[in-house]
């Protein structure tokens, strides 16, 4: 029966076990209950966000310290699952902008429009129940949450900036 592979799904209270025939010994095959390495985890924290390091560099090329800084601003500012920039969006006040990114009302303008001009972020709605579009951060800067929708990534894919990220692959 070598080579021989079957299936079986057990109920919590059982496992699956090898018996000796002769001796009638019991030997439970050892069971992983995940599939993470020893010693490795998952961080279910909400406040961690993963932040892509060739873009910072890229990033850092394209733009001054004052628009890096509203950059990150952005990054610590997004929600979990859906980098969600609320409460930024297209309908706010420019001095409601500055207060919440923390600049300069005269420079608003200009930096936002910069960083959409390089697809930092882009102007969509989150949900279906929202009764507004919100703007929402690059993916591919920085990602906060445990599993990112390959539709977001879509969104984003013909930006400048995913184009110069793909570009230094």
């Amino acid at each position: 029966m070598e080579g021989y592979k079957k299936t079986h799904k057990y109920k919590h209270h059982e496992r699956p076990a090898k018996i000796d025939m002769l001796t009638g010994e019991v030997k439970e095959f050892p069971v992983r209950v995940n599939n993470f390495p020893v010693g490795k985890k998952v961080l279910l924290y909400r406040d961690f966000s993963i932040l892509n390091n060739a873009a910072v560099v890229k990033l850092q090329a394209l733009f001054d310290n004052e628009a890096m800084g509203v950059i990150f601003y952005m990054v610590s500012m997004a929600d979990f699952n859906t980098n969600s920039l609320r409460p930024l969006c297209d309908g706010l006040t420019i001095r409601d902008k500055a207060m919440i990114l923390n600049i300069s009302k005269n420079k608003v303008d200009k930096i936002c429009s910069r960083l959409f001009f390089w697809g930092v972020f882009l102007t969509m709605r989150v949900c279906e129940d929202s009764d507004r579009d919100y703007w929402v951060l690059n993916p591919s800067i920085s990602w906060k949450g445990k599993m990112v929708d390959d539709s977001l990534f879509h969104f984003f894919k013909n930006t400048r900036l995913s184009r110069e990220l793909e570009s230094v692959k």
